[in-house]
């Protein structure tokens, strides 16, 4: 066995163990759940969907929501912004894109500075 080879596998096997476990964010597994306390790993319930999530869920706000400040930021997939030309508030939570295809309403803008994506606008 090559030495590239066998650093892949044990790299895989570091990762597979850290899924098992619930140490890697966004890879817990899916448990059934009506609440947080169901979670024991977590402390993280998608009440919508019924099961587990990853804590990082349970402390974030969703596409449309206010962000900004002291309050929770955005859920993967969104970014904070405002889209008033003085740069001001209000700030929401906007769906990231990357091309128009990926906003089921709205606009994609340009790619934010920064960043590898536009969000999907007014």
């Amino acid at each position: 066995m090559g030495c590239a080879h066998r650093h892949l596998t044990q790299l895989a096997i570091a990762i597979a163990i850290a899924i098992a476990v619930g140490t890697v964010s966004g890879t817990v597994c899916r448990s059934p759940c009506t609440k947080n306390e169901d979670c024991t790993s977590t402390g993280c319930c998608d009440t919508t969907a019924g099961f587990c999530h990853d804590a990082l869920y349970c402390n974030c706000v969703d596409a449309g929501a206010s962000c900004g400040g002291t309050g929770p930021g955005c859920c993967p997939g969104a970014t904070c912004l405002s889209f008033n030309e003085d740069g001001g508030g209000p700030y929401a939570c906007y769906l990231d894109c990357t091309k128009q295809s990926d906003c089921a309403t709205g606009t994609c803008s340009q790619t934010i500075p920064g960043l590898t994506h536009g969000a999907c606008g007014p």
